[in-house]
């Protein structure tokens, strides 16, 4: 994450895509794993280019959340979470009838205590982009 933040969106982007992209679609666990963690670790880095491709960033990380391993689905889930820190309030206005469920649904009957605990660690980030819409209506109701 540190380092990603040095080298800049570009660099990041050059550096990094084609290996996630690589990672995870790779039939080793591990190794989709570790897509899914470092797609959510260059997200804060790549802003900009999540923000304007937030369609196809969620689209992955939905596919994390899927994924039949249980450290797959936890590593998704990070990578969800990141998302959803660095792109809000957009993100949750976009998602929220999609996502909600889908993480309420984990957080309930997944069998998985660390998996259940990652879904509501992310239903947490969601609300936080919810109050940030939130003051962002309020401020400008005020300022009209």
């Amino acid at each position: 994450e540190r380092m990603a933040n040095q080298m800049k969106e570009k660099l990041t982007l050059e550096a990094c895509s084609g290996v996630i992209g690589q990672c995870l679609a790779n039939e080793d666990w591990k190794i989709r794993q570790a897509g899914y963690i470092a797609s959510g670790l260059v997200t804060q880095a790549c802003k900009d280019h999540m923000k304007s491709n937030m369609q196809s960033a969620f689209e992955t990380a939905a596919k994390g959340i899927q994924d039949s391993h249980l450290r797959v689905k936890y590593a998704g889930l990070f990578c969800l979470a990141q998302l959803l820190i660095t792109l809000k309030p957009a993100a949750q206005k976009a998602y929220h009838a999609e996502l909600v469920p889908v993480l309420l649904n984990i957080a309930s009957t997944d069998s998985h205590v660390k998996v259940q605990t990652m879904a509501v660690s992310t239903l947490f980030y969601f609300t936080n982009g919810l109050i940030e819409e939130d003051k962002n209506e309020i401020e400008e109701t005020m300022m009209s």
